[in-house]
C-alpha cells in the first residue's frame, strides 16, 4: 500500500500480557525505508475499569521513526469506552502530505508526517514473554478481525 484509505474492523480479549496491533511498515528495501504507521495498538494491560464502573481502553496511533531519517516518533494514545467483545473500526487516511487517524469514524490524532515509500500490512497479537502484570485472564486471549478493507490514491 502506498497512500490510501485503510480500515479494519476488531474485537480483542485480552489478558494483561497481550498485545494486539495493526501496523503498515515500509519493505526496508533501502534501510531508510522502514518508518511504521499504527493503525491501532492495544496493550492487555491497559484494559481497566473506571469510577462508574465501566470498561475503558487505551488505543495507540501514530507514526515511529524506526530507521526513517525522515520521520520523527509521534505517538498518540487514545482512550475508549468499550465491552470485552464489543467491534471497533480503527482506520487511517494516509496522504502525501500526512494521515489522519480514526477510531469508530472519530478523528482521534492526525500528523503532517508521511512515509514516502509502499509499506506492508502487519496484523499481530503477541503473548509477550513477561507478563505485564501479575493478574491473570478470565478468558482465552484472543484478536477477531471482521475485514480489513484498503483503497489506495
Amino acid at each position: 500500500m502506498h497512500y490510501g484509505f485503510l480500515e479494519v474492523k476488531a474485537r480483542s480479549f485480552l489478558g494483561p500480557h497481550n498485545l494486539a496491533a495493526l501496523w503498515l511498515i515500509g519493505y526496508e528495501e533501502k534501510p531508510e525505508n522502514s518508518g511504521e504507521i499504527t493503525v491501532f495498538e492495544i496493550f492487555g494491560n491497559d484494559l481497566q475499569l473506571n469510577a462508574d464502573g465501566i470498561n475503558m481502553a487505551t488505543i495507540g496511533q501514530g507514526i515511529k521513526k524506526i530507521h526513517d531519517p525522515n520521520l520523527q516518533d509521534e505517538f498518540n494514545r487514545t482512550t475508549i469506552f468499550t465491552d470485552d467483545g464489543k467491534w471497533h473500526i480503527y482506520a487511517i487516511d494516509w496522504r502525501a502530505d500526512g494521515i489522519r487517524f480514526y477510531i469508530d469514524g472519530q478523528l482521534t490524532a492526525s500528523s503532517t508526517q508521511s512515509p514516502h515509500y509502499p509499506m506492508q500490512l502487519m496484523l499481530n497479537f503477541y503473548e509477550l514473554s513477561t507478563p505485564l502484570t501479575t493478574s491473570k485472564a478470565q478468558q482465552p486471549s484472543c484478536l477477531e478481525v471482521d475485514y480489513i478493507r484498503c483503497w489506495e490514491r
